[in-house]
């Protein structure tokens, strides 16, 4: 099966597919589900506002129609303490990493977090820090 990508765009063999956000990356998994990174920022400046959930669900699998089978779970955000006392919180996406050989998917958190994520059901498995 072809896959290709551009901007929203989403190109499944001959059919043009255009999702909800521009796409960073696409990997296409043995047992035909084709798992979606979708990009946070245009480069300079974020493509969601922060309290959009969408902003750390940003891995979708979808069918060879394009459509969702399902949305990765919210990351966790970080809570950041400044020293005036005010606190900010930190946006915490996912990404891909690799296929691992046992056929789930290595994604990572933003924070360094490291889980193997099922690719037909989108469940996680957390498997180490690497930060």
């Amino acid at each position: 099966m072809h896959v290709s990508f551009e901007g929203r765009m989403l190109t499944i063999g001959d059919k043009e597919i255009e999702l909800e956000m521009p796409i960073e990356k696409v990997l296409v998994h043995d047992s035909g589900v084709i798992i979606v990174d979708f990009a946070e920022t245009d480069g300079e400046k974020s493509l969601l506002p922060r309290d959009d959930p969408r902003r750390d669900c940003n891995i979708v699998g979808l069918d060879s129609d394009g459509k969702m089978l399902w949305r990765i779970a919210q990351s966790k955000r970080i809570e950041i303490q400044e020293e005036n006392g005010d606190t900010r919180f930190m946006i915490n996406y996912w990404m891909i990493a690799r296929l691992n050989q046992d056929g789930t998917v290595a994604v990572t958190e933003f924070s360094g977090m490291s889980y193997d994520l099922d690719p037909k059901t989108g469940a996680l498995t957390f498997v180490r820090c690497v930060k």
